[in-house]
């Protein structure tokens, strides 16, 4: 059968005080529109992006040779360089977005729309209580995720202040935050939650415990280093402070040095583009082109745990001068596999025997 890209619908594998809930802050990132008539992002079909099943083989067919090999070469995906897929070995780069899940306002959808026509993925970080309520968001946040856009769980009430959501509440306080949200993104976006940021990254010892009792989280961003999930460091801030892009000369240097200082490492950045003004949106559209243009993979928290778990069981090999196995029979996760945009792409990819 023909393997089809990304955007083809496919469900998911798997404050002010120290009591405010986020019911306040809600007020300032919720988009000023109609609950059921907001704007909502449409992402394009990408010929070099898909989702490949465990326990499969794939021909990858090319209407040229995309590079010099004879056949009979064969890579691991922990190698892929000089492959067709050596796209995969680059550093990647992760958006956080931060404070979705109600109903998209012009920016949100000028944001998204953006990162995805540079080819890029967003992670939009869903607060659970905030869940729209109207069919056409819901679609469109389900749209997304099967689309690369990962959604993540980032608290279900968002409590900011002493006492926060994940910091000074309580274990029993933090598992049933953790317990309510997984339950909402089954139940009203369709989604299993596989990553987690913490509101305001705040966190304490109960929340790798809290953690660590719901295994689908594989992935927390800022977390503690310590966790035994995979915890993506926060090295650079594209924002000056919250909800305020920096200044793209400014940022051009922090990220010289921070590629200097961390030179395989993957690059977070944390966004609050629902509190964006019209100028933030433009600087920001720039400094994520730039990073593009260095040469920075766009990728989703989950999907780079996927493939960093299972890259050494993956093989590449050459069959012909325009065609190669990918055989991924060894391998137990789906994966999203990229080819580089701007090289050939497949022409054709099917499942083989």
């Amino acid at each position: 059968m023909t393997i089809p890209n990304l955007v083809q619908p496919v469900l998911a594998s798997r404050g002010i005080g120290p009591a405010l809930l986020y019911v306040a802050i809600a007020l300032l990132v919720t988009p000023a529109c109609e609950p059921t008539a907001g704007p909502v992002p449409r992402l394009s079909p990408k010929a070099h992006v898909f989702q490949l099943e465990p326990h499969a083989r794939y021909r990858l067919e090319y209407a040229t040779a995309p590079e010099p090999s004879p056949p009979g070469t064969e890579w691991t995906g922990d190698a892929l360089d000089g492959s067709p897929l050596a796209y995969m070995m680059r550093r990647p780069l992760i958006l956080k977005a931060d404070d979705f899940g109600s109903p998209f306002g012009d920016i949100d959808v000028a944001f998204i729309d953006a990162v995805d026509a540079a080819d890029g993925v967003v992670a939009l970080g869903i607060v659970t209580a905030l869940i729209a309520e109207d069919d056409a968001t819901r679609t469109a946040y389900r749209a997304l995720n099967a689309g690369g856009f990962e959604l993540w769980f980032h608290g279900h009430t968002h409590t900011l202040g002493d006492v926060a959501e994940f910091s000074g509440s309580g274990l029993a306080s933090q598992m049933d935050s953790f317990a309510r949200g997984i339950t909402a993104g089954r139940e009203r976006l369709g989604v299993e939650f596989h990553s987690f940021g913490a509101p305001g990254n705040g966190f304490d010892a109960d929340t790798m415990t809290a953690l660590t009792t719901f295994p689908q989280l594989v992935v927390w961003f800022f977390g503690a280093a310590e966790a035994p999930v995979f915890v993506l460091p926060r090295l650079i801030d594209l924002e000056s402070k919250v909800g305020v892009v920096r200044d793209v000369e400014e940022f051009s240097g922090l990220v010289e040095q921070t590629l200097a200082a961390n030179p395989t490492a993957p690059i977070t950045l944390q966004l609050h583009p629902r509190m964006w003004t019209h100028a933030d949106l433009d600087r920001a559209r720039t400094a994520i082109a730039s990073l593009y243009d260095r040469g920075l993979r766009p990728a989703a928290p989950f999907e780079l745990w996927a493939w960093r778990q299972e890259a050494a069981r993956v093989r590449l090999f050459k069959e012909t001068a325009r065609s190669y196995i990918l055989d991924l029979s060894q391998v137990e996760l789906r994966l999203r596999v990229t080819v580089d945009p701007a090289g050939p792409t497949p022409v054709r990819v099917t499942e083989v025997d």
